[in-house]
């Protein structure tokens, strides 16, 4: 079966010329409108229209088209999908149905084809017939009757009024149609300015929380920044009471040898020990250079942590590294030797304290296994720190170097032990 390819006005005016049947199938794009689509393309179901009559023209009006509005303005579609049937002649409904299969098909172009022929047969072919009677002798009267056929004069008056007024809906129609693509348009045209006005929200929105996150992560900053800074302050604050520590020590040292040479003192010689004094106590100075006093700085979680050792001159280095081991529970560390810098390890612990240099005093850094344990407070190092480091190692340097020279310029006095008891 042949589709006419075209669009509703020229399948009006095609089937106006021909006086024919305008026969349309309205679908919509579902799959059960495709599957009643392709029953008309049966064999059967072509034949039936092809014998019925040649002037009947199919039209397919798929839903959503220009079509579809068109024919929906003059002949409303209640139902998809729908088959209407159009006179020609007229522009008049005849017959529609809704069908649901192939039966319904083929009862509705067989009701609806029937019904255009009848009605096709039923309009007279002439609009006058006149009747002749006998004509009498010239001397006589000459009656000429005309009938007319009012019946014929009628329908071709309602043919005529018809055609004008299918003339006038299709106009009619037209013009919805081109009102209906107006607003369409400007239904597009108002969704397009929402589209950029919900836009333009949304840059906002997104511009907005851009500046919160800026805003957040500078207050982030600050506070990383203030918080360094306090640790900063902290770690100098110890870095100078350690200072003032040994600066203390070691005008105490100085004090009690000048004690000692001028004999204004006392000195109270307690028994020899043959081990490690008690951590953290303030120790006599060493009576003679049989003795080896060392004090050890361990940096642990709570702060910097000063202890004092005293050893015999002649003890191993490997008492010493006990006596550390020890107090600060450590396994695996390594001692450090400021001025002049040395690292202690292993062999030396077989090694007399008078041999490696700590007679009479020496200080000594615990250095845990893997480098020095920070502080919980402090967290990493910054580079400031690191540089306060290496300020408060330079000036421990020239300090240990005056502790050393005040042994060679103010030496202890050698007391006999039985002289003093």
């Amino acid at each position: 079966m042949a589709w006419f390819d075209g669009n509703v006005d020229e399948a009006v005016k095609i089937c106006r010329q021909r006086a024919g049947l305008l026969t349309i199938f309205i679908r919509d794009s579902s799959e059960e409108s495709q599957k009643l689509e392709g029953i008309f393309a049966e064999a059967d179901v072509a034949s039936l229209v092809r014998d019925k009559h040649s002037d009947i023209l199919l039209l397919k009006i798929i839903q959503g088209t220009a079509n579809f509005d068109l024919l929906h303005s003059v002949y409303p579609v209640t139902s998809i999908p729908m088959i209407q049937f159009i006179d020609g002649a007229n522009g008049m409904l005849l017959y529609s149905v809704v069908p649901s299969g192939k039966d319904d098909i083929v009862k509705g172009l067989t009701e609806g084809i029937d019904t255009w022929l009848h009605q096709r047969a039923a309009l007279p072919t002439t609009n006058l017939s006149e009747a002749s009677v006998p004509r009498p002798s010239s001397s006589s009267t000459t009656t000429t009757t005309v009938v007319r056929n009012d019946d014929s004069t009628t329908t071709t008056d309602q043919a005529a009024d018809s055609q004008a007024d299918l003339q006038t809906r299709v106009a009619r129609a037209q013009e919805r149609a081109i009102e209906i693509r107006k607003q369409k348009e400007r239904e597009a045209e108002r969704l397009q300015r929402e589209k950029e006005i919900q836009r333009r929200k949304d840059g906002q929105l997104t511009a907005e929380a851009e500046r919160a996150r800026q805003v957040y992560q500078a207050e982030q900053t600050r506070l990383e920044i203030e918080k360094e800074r306090q640790q900063e302050a902290a770690h100098r604050q110890r870095v100078l009471d350690n200072l003032r520590q040994d600066k203390e020590d070691r005008e105490r040292r100085i004090r009690e040898a000048k004690e000692l040479a001028a004999g204004g003192t006392s000195i109270n010689q307690s028994p020899p020990s043959t081990g490690a004094t008690s951590s953290g106590g303030n120790l006599p100075a060493s009576t003679d250079y049989t003795k080896a006093r060392i004090q050890f700085r361990y940096e642990a979680a709570e702060g910097m942590r000063n202890f004092i050792g005293e050893f015999e001159a002649d003890d191993l280095f490997g008492r010493a590294v006990e006596f550390v081991r020890k107090e600060t529970g450590l396994k695996k560390f390594t001692l450090r030797q400021l001025y002049p810098r040395k690292d202690f390890t292993d062999v030396e612990g077989k090694i007399s304290m008078r041999d490696l240099g700590l007679v009479p005093n020496g200080v000594l850094l615990v250095i845990p296994a893997g480098g020095p344990r920070p502080s919980s407070s402090d967290g990493s190092r910054s580079l400031f720190s690191q540089f306060l480091s290496g300020i408060w190692y330079a000036l421990s340097l020239p300090l240990q170097g005056i502790n050393y020279l005040i042994g060679y310029v103010f030496p202890q006095p050698r007391i006999d032990n039985a002289t003093t008891r």
